[in-house]
């Protein structure tokens, strides 16, 4: 069994894995606990998501999680940094790409601008 305690908000604010353990637990009943706190048979796990902070709640007997914004972490950021370099890296090449393909279209367009010019025909 699990004992957990939670706030108003239902938050978790205490986890003990072992709390009728004869040297770590609380000395305590069942019932004296259960005044207390909530004894579960085990903690579910949630995903984790990228830049999300997940907050465990326990109300009527539900768990649930609710994810809340959070800084990123410096290899967060680095990783970020580095996705959108490679991004921006992708967009740049196919960019030039463009420009080559116009600036031939252009070359092609003047010399047949030039040749009309000089009275031939295409």
């Amino acid at each position: 069994m699990i004992f957990i305690q939670t706030n108003e908000e239902g938050l978790l604010v205490t986890v003990h894995h072992q709390p009728f353990h004869e040297k770590w637990g609380y000395k305590k009943t069942e019932n004296e606990l259960l005044e207390i706190g909530y004894l579960v048979e085990s903690i579910p796990e949630f995903e984790e998501v990228e830049g999300k902070e997940s907050v465990i709640k326990y109300i009527n007997g539900v768990f649930f999680v609710e994810y809340k914004e959070r800084e990123l972490t410096v290899e967060e950021q680095l990783q970020q940094a580095q996705s959108d370099l490679g991004t921006l890296l992708l967009e740049s090449a196919n960019d030039k790409a463009r420009i080559a393909e116009l600036e031939v279209t252009q070359g092609e367009m003047l010399m047949e601008i030039a040749m009309l010019k000089m009275g031939g025909s295409l």
